[in-house]
């Protein structure tokens, strides 16, 4: 036990440590004054705050030293509001709609009646306190998995929103949102485990919830900064994006596809070979609506265009100019990596580069390149 002990508050003055610092972290972060970022600079100070809270848990559990059962009823008090705090962060990043204040009050007061059991049984109703105990600790379970829910419909969503806003397909340049959820959900599990089993398990919770914290501070610096296309998907290209999915929806499903005039077809045509001439083709994060105001048409025309001209859509005949214009690349400039070429032509993740490559060469990057120097 005196071992444990002093262990336990080894880990407790280390971990608050690197949590205030964090927290001060946190809050010299500057955020755009954009209206998009108005729920995330609020969500900024909260988190800043709660590592301050859990820094100054940290050092009264470092006073206080091991004292068992209270060390479980910690991490029973402080594991559903950490669960709460976190995915709101995650939320707010990919769907701030369903953050208000309202839902976050109503789940502060639930957790708080459910916490609050265990303590008042152990104070005024010993016998009970087991049954509380692990109520409270099956209601953090229940909360975790219906979080992970929640979740994982608003990234469905984003994924979604984001590929119509920009007719790209970004699911692997949103990984990083999924990996900050499943990072948070494996350290609440791990909470979980530690409420049922030896004290032993701080040694691998505390530095858990202290990698864990550090990396949502790596992705608020990095949100701010580089996630803007985020951003703009979620607020100006919400309700275009809706229209135009319900607009090709009906048409789809309708099976009409008007034809194009002759003389509108050959303006069409004209301004495509000019898009094409001037590489629009090479531009990132650049709405679908407003490549089409370029060209001249709109949604459904362009569809009926894309059908009748080249049998396909209008993200995947892009990309094949991009990987027609990377060949050249790669015939033209040999010191460029498969990387810069991939950013050149226009592509935001490298790994849908490479994989689109492949399909329609039958070779990687790397390869054809060796083909090329051969």
């Amino acid at each position: 036990k005196c071992c444990m002990s002093d262990i336990y508050q080894y880990l407790m003055i280390f971990a608050s440590g690197v949590i205030l610092t964090l927290s001060a972290v946190v809050l010299a972060v500057k955020i755009p004054r954009q209206t998009g970022f108005k729920k995330f600079r609020k969500a900024r100070k909260i988190f800043a705050i709660s590592c301050a809270t859990l820094a100054a848990l940290s050092v009264l559990c470092f006073a206080v030293g091991y004292v068992h059962p209270f060390d479980k009823l910690a991490i029973l008090a402080t594991g559903p509001f950490q669960a709460l705090l976190l995915t709101s962060m995650i939320l707010i990043f990919i769907n701030p709609g369903v953050i208000t204040l309202r839902c976050v009050m109503r789940d502060v007061l639930v957790i708080t009646a459910i916490i609050s059991a265990p303590y008042l049984c152990y104070w005024f109703w010993p016998k009970a306190f087991v049954y509380a105990y692990w109520a409270a600790a099956g209601a953090f379970l229940i909360q975790l998995f219906s979080y992970a829910a929640i979740f994982a419909k608003s990234f469905r969503k984003v994924i979604m929103l984001t590929n119509e806003y920009y007719a790209e397909n970004n699911a692997p340049r949103l990984s990083w949102i999924l990996w900050m959820f499943l990072t948070a959900l494996a350290t609440g599990i791990c909470a979980f485990i530690s409420l049922c089993v030896s004290s032993w398990s701080y040694l691998a919770l505390v530095p858990m919830y202290m990698q864990t914290y550090l990396f949502f501070t790596i992705k608020i610096i990095n949100y701010a900064a580089d996630s803007g296309y985020i951003v703009m998907a979620l607020n100006s290209g919400a309700e275009v994006s809706s229209e135009s999915a319900e607009e090709m929806e009906e048409v789809q499903n309708s099976r009409i596809y008007p034809e194009i005039p002759g003389n509108m077809l050959a303006e069409i045509s004209g301004n495509i070979d000019k898009w094409i001439s001037a590489k629009g083709f090479t531009e990132k994060d650049v709405p679908y609506t407003e490549t089409l105001e370029k060209i001249g048409v709109d949604v459904v025309m362009m569809r009926r265009y894309m059908k009748d001209e080249f049998g396909t859509d209008f993200r995947t005949w892009r990309n094949g100019l991009r990987l027609e214009e990377a060949c050249r690349m790669f015939a033209d400039a040999p010191e460029m990596t498969v990387e810069q070429v991939s950013d050149h032509v226009g592509y935001n993740d490298s790994s849908n580069f490479r994989k689109d490559f492949k399909r329609r060469y039958g070779m990687s990057p790397s390869d054809y390149r060796k083909t090329i120097a051969e």
